[in-house]
């Protein structure tokens, strides 16, 4: 298991956050991305809009996260393959994607929700097709008679 890579980013002893971590975007445009950091105890609230959370580019301060999301929109959360995922209760519409099986003694997010409308979307990152080009091919009736050219 030591030569595998981790399944999470954990940041150093020295740079974890105190006090509980709460983000706030009153239209959704909030895009975490590469080099945030994940607090223990972290809020995220959104108005309307549709944020993406991304998860897999985040330092952890804990191998066990609480994460509560507030919302009127949608919230796309995307979670690194092999972390549990704990769904804790509250309001709001969540669709809990298939996430893989979790890695034994992997990493726990914890997840609250709260939000009168919208939903709350949670799931791996889609992976990248094999090609960088797809070709698309205009499909033909059977009983197509024009010419071909």
């Amino acid at each position: 298991m030591l030569a595998l890579p981790p399944l999470v980013r954990l940041t150093p002893n020295s740079r974890r956050l105190a006090k509980p971590l709460i983000l706030q975007a009153a239209d959704g445009g909030l895009q975490l991305g590469s080099g945030w950091q994940l607090a223990a105890d972290t809020t995220i609230r959104t108005g309307f809009g549709a944020p993406r959370v991304d998860l897999t580019a985040a330092s952890w301060d804990s191998c066990q996260i609480n994460l509560h999301l507030e919302t009127w929109g949608s919230i796309d959360v995307l979670v690194p393959e092999g972390v549990a995922v704990q769904m804790l209760g509250g309001s709001g519409y969540v669709r809990l994607e298939s996430l893989a099986t979790p890695a034994t003694g992997g990493p726990v997010l914890r997840i609250s929700t709260s939000g009168p409308t919208g939903v709350i979307r949670i799931r791996h990152p889609k992976k990248r097709s094999e090609s960088l080009f797809t070709r698309w091919k205009p499909r033909r009736s059977g009983n197509d008679s024009s010419p071909r050219r």
